[in-house]
């Protein structure tokens, strides 16, 4: 009986290191999770990012606990590429927005520190003539 236990086990290693990309690890999969790590993010975001480029998770296949449909790219894909270039792409387009803003915002301040030098000269003007 401790036969059968034992090959049990060593089947469902096989099939777990299979569904990770093979025996020796060729072909590692990459997941959500390890995409929010590698980006500094949670899973959830990374999801939602996926979501907004059109991709929909596949489905698993698994029956009953856990999660019915996963993404997942084989490492060094084309797919996994395209995800992680959008990515950086968004990165890259959220940066230039906020220094578009902050450079607005000096401008701003520029503007009004001007306009309050314009009002102090014409009130020290207007203190001067009534003396």
């Amino acid at each position: 009986m401790a036969k059968k236990g034992k090959g049990k086990a060593k089947e469902t290693t096989q099939t777990t290191a299979k569904a990770k990309g093979g025996a020796k690890g060729k072909g590692k999969m990459v997941v959500v999770k390890d995409l929010a790590e590698e980006f500094g993010v949670e899973g959830k975001e990374i999801r939602v990012f996926l979501r907004k480029m059109g991709l929909k998770a596949p489905a698993t296949g698994e029956t009953g606990f856990g999660p019915k449909a996963k993404y997942q790219w084989k490492e060094g894909s084309k797919e996994l590429e395209k995800v992680r270039s959008a990515w950086y792409a968004q990165l890259e387009a959220a940066e230039a927005e906020q220094e578009e803003e902050e450079v607005e915002e000096e401008v701003i301040e520029e503007e009004d520190e001007e306009e309050l030098e314009d009002e102090e000269e014409l009130e020290d003007e207007e203190d001067e003539e009534e003396d």
